[in-house]
């Protein structure tokens, strides 16, 4: 009777027992933590760059075509820039829409040359021609009037804006 209330109960006890808890899955691999956008800002810069021309002249010389290489070196690679302002200047002397019509002429000449030459795509410009009305210098002497005769450029870039 020892026996078999123990094997009764050795039964009992095997069946009573608990199975182990199955494995537990592996947890879902968690997505990679995405960067957060920075906020942007759009800024016109200007460019270091001042092409001068001749009392009445619209054309390139060689010494400005050099400088429109490297200028076009320097920035052909660059994301950040959205569009490029050429802006063509003149001298006092003159009428005011003949001062305008050579200021455009010697904005035309230099986006011709970075589009034609250096392959630049003629969306990214815009022309301004403003002439007389702009002189960054008096005026009154032959150099100040050199001065006056002249192509600016400003660049219109996207910038990421610093976290705070």
């Amino acid at each position: 009777i020892c026996i078999v209330a123990f094997l009764a109960f050795a039964a009992f006890a095997i069946g009573c027992a608990e199975d182990p808890p199955p494995p537990q899955p592996a947890p879902a691999p968690q997505p990679a933590p995405q960067p957060v956008a920075r906020p942007t800002t759009e800024e016109w810069v200007p460019l270091p760059i001042k092409i001068l021309y001749p009392s009445g002249g619209s054309r390139l010389d060689d010494q400005a075509r050099a400088m429109l290489r490297e200028a076009h070196a320097s920035v052909q690679h660059r994301t950040d820039i959205i569009r490029v302002r050429v802006e063509g200047h003149a001298d006092s002397r003159g009428s005011e829409e003949a001062n305008r019509m050579l200021g455009m002429e010697r904005a035309q000449g230099v986006v011709d040359m970075l589009t034609g030459e250096l392959g630049m795509p003629r969306e990214l410009f815009e022309l301004h021609s403003y002439g007389d009305d702009m002189p960054i210098t008096s005026d009154t002497t032959a150099a100040d009037r050199v001065q006056n005769r002249r192509v600016e450029f400003k660049m219109l870039v996207r910038r990421q804006a610093a976290y705070k």
